[in-house]
């Protein structure tokens, strides 16, 4: 094996680390944020829900159809609270619902684009 070839080893070694070291340090830590909300998709299970957002959540009501089973759990942390309803004929989980405690300080202008722009 000559040295460029070891060398071009060692750089592509080196960038595949660099790109994971990036995605650890970057990704979002769990807990209730509105951040770790708009992760949560439909057809997620329980357990990817209760991941992202870091803790079980508090079952809030349950029924039991003939076809199908629907649940909704509520998640509470500092920044707000999430309603997340599961099962029914349109796919598991939809979030239901984002409240934002801290929505009157946090109002203003680039809060009013960010929501407009749906960011």
């Amino acid at each position: 094996m000559s040295r460029s070839v070891f060398v071009l080893g060692l750089g592509i070694a080196a960038v595949g680390l660099a790109f994971g070291l990036t995605d650890w340090l970057l990704r979002p830590s769990p807990g209730v944020m509105e951040a770790n909300v708009r992760r949560i998709r439909p057809g997620m299970k329980m357990a990817e829900v209760e991941s992202i957002l870091g803790s079980p959540g508090q079952r809030l009501m349950g029924a039991i159809t003939t076809t199908h089973r629907v649940e909704l759990w509520n998640w509470t942390g500092p920044q707000g609270s999430v309603f997340v309803r599961f099962g029914g004929g349109f796919g598991a989980p939809l979030v239901v619902e984002w409240t934002d405690s801290n929505r009157a300080a946090a109002s203003g202008p680039l809060k009013r684009l960010r929501s407009w722009l749906g960011w």
